[in-house]
Parts: structure tokens; C-alpha cells; sequence
């Protein structure tokens, strides 16, 4: 994968925190590809830029290295599964929107990049061969995210409806169950 589209590990395994809205979780990667997506296409840098970026430090490299040196820093996250799912890329929107990066504590620099990172992208693993599927950071996919978050909080809450009800109210009925089982 990296013969076809050269990039940096900058970052693996890094958790990331969002305090205000309360959740935490690790992504898989943050790479540096080292060119530029454009029209669906790979447009790798110029050989000279491809040097200079390889010559550094992976640990060390900023999100100013970057903008100076160019390329595209992208969030993955591998995956094994047979398919892809809509809801991994909502997930990686989840480490995309985290308001800052931890290793042994707050880690500057890598909340930088995580910043300046615009896309994500799934790196689908199978035996016959990989895929790299890019997605560009969307709002809307941080908001579906938020709303699983809100509804998964609300039934956690409710596990069972009686609490919410105001008032339930019961009255007889000459019909069962069966009978109107029978009408559907």
C-alpha cells in the first residue's frame, strides 16, 4: 500500500479525549500522505518534498512541517471485516472531532495534527489485497454521531419507558389479544 501511496506514520494507537461532550476512544493511525487527493485522484508531492518529508523524524514532525512541506494528513483506522459500514466512517468522525490527543498525558502536538487533519479514511484489510477508502471530515457526520451518543445516554437512562410516562391510564376491553391479532 505504501509502494502506491507513499505516507508517514506520524501516530498509532492514540487515544483521544472529548470532555464536552464526554466521550474518549483510540484511532488505529494518523498519516501523512505524501501527496494530495484531488478529482478521486493520488497526486503525490515532487520527489525533492517526498525527500525532505521522509528525512524527518515521524515523532517529531508538526502540523508546520506539513503546510510547509505539503501533502494530506488523514486519520485511519484498519479494517479486517469482509465489508465496510457506514457507521466506521461515523466513527472515525468521532476521533476526528476529539478536542485533544493523549499518550502519557496531553499531547500538544498530536492534537495539532489530529486538527489539521480534513480526512479520514478506512484501510480495508483482506488476504487477497487492501483499500483505502478517504472521506472528507463532514459536520453532518459528527451530528449523526452525536445524536447515537445522546440516544444511547436517553436508554441508558430509560432502560424501560414507565419513568417517562406522565400518567398511564387502563380501562377494560371486551376484545383479545388474539382477536385483534387476527385483524392485522
Amino acid at each position: 500500500m505504501r509502494a502506491e501511496l507513499p505516507m508517514v506514520l506520524l501516530a498509532r494507537e492514540v487515544r483521544v479525549v472529548n470532555l464536552t461532550v464526554g466521550y474518549a476512544g483510540t484511532f488505529d493511525a494518523l498519516a501523512w500522505l505524501l501527496g494530495t487527493i484531488e478529482d478521486g485522484a493520488f497526486v503525490p508531492l515532487t520527489a525533492a518534498q517526498t525527500s525532505l518529508a521522509m528525512s524527518l523524524d515521524p515523532n517529531k514532525v508538526t502540523a508546520a512541517d506539513i503546510k510547509r512541506i505539503g501533502g494530506t494528513l488523514v486519520l485511519l483506522d484498519w479494517k479486517t471485516a469482509k465489508g465496510i459500514h457506514t457507521d466506521y466512517v461515523i466513527q472515525a468522525h468521532a476521533y476526528l472531532a476529539a478536542e485533544f490527543c493523549v499518550t502519557s498525558k496531553r499531547d500538544k502536538r498530536l492534537t495539532d495534527l489530529l486538527s489539521d487533519a480534513l480526512f479520514g479514511g478506512l484501510v480495508h484489510l483482506r488476504p487477497s489485497g487492501w483499500a483505502l477508502h478517504l472521506f472528507p471530515y463532514e459536520d453532518e457526520a459528527v451530528r449523526a454521531f452525536l445524536g447515537s451518543v445522546a440516544f444511547a445516554r436517553f436508554l441508558a437512562k430509560y432502560p424501560h419507558p414507565e419513568p417517562i410516562f406522565a400518567a398511564t391510564f387502563r380501562g377494560e376491553s371486551n376484545e383479545t389479544d388474539e382477536e385483534i391479532a387476527d385483524d392485522d
